[in-house]
């Protein structure tokens, strides 16, 4: 399983894999990511949000059979209830480790990427800042009259866990698009 917002310095992806597995970047110092720790077998035993000088969660993750059969297990338990709604998978799998068993798959720093922000990804690829190959940005530029490089701060706005739509900013104001109408309008000076 790979996230639409990771991106692969090296192809990480092997033909043959034993082991049910999540990638893993170290984090020198404070971050708030989710953060792993294993037991003396190699399973991941603790996933904490947030930590220090620690292996976090970052990029793929590999499924076995077995692994794929137990999670499922564990969802047609929980799937109808509120609260799992708009849980992430991640955060059944942290509840679960007793059952789930997955191994902490190391990979050095510039390997694996991930964007969360469109100024994240201009910043590590510069062509994104005429170009940003959305069609709904450039819609929103050509209506406003600016170039896509000035729409800026472009940030997801959700309601749970699916996005609803974004804010941005351009020509010194602020605004806000609505992926439902198709609309956006503006919402203040920036």
């Amino acid at each position: 399983l790979c996230s639409a917002d990771n991106y692969f310095a090296e192809n990480p992806f092997e033909s043959e894999v034993s082991e049910a597995y999540y990638a893993a970047v170290y984090a020198d110092g404070e971050t708030a990511e989710w953060c792993m720790e294993e037991d003396e077998n190699g399973d991941i035993s603790a996933v904490t949000i947030g930590g220090r000088d620690a292996w976090y969660m970052l990029g793929h993750t590999f499924w076995t059979e077995e692994f794929s059969r137990e999670f499922l297990s564990i969802l047609s338990e929980i799937y109808d209830l509120p609260e799992t709604k708009d849980m992430l998978w991640e955060a059944i799998f942290m509840r679960h480790l007793d059952r789930l068993k997955m191994k902490i798959r190391r990979y050095p720093d510039n390997v694996i990427y991930e964007f969360d922000t469109m100024d994240e990804l201009r910043e590590f690829d510069e062509s994104y800042r005429e170009d940003t190959r959305s069609p709904i940005l450039k819609r929103v530029a050509k209506s406003l009259g600016v170039s896509e490089a000035q729409l800026t701060d472009i940030r997801a706005v959700k309601s749970g866990n699916e996005a609803s739509g974004f804010t941005f900013k351009a020509a010194g104001k602020a605004y806000e698009y609505n992926y439902d109408s198709g609309l956006f309008c503006e919402t203040g000076q920036a």
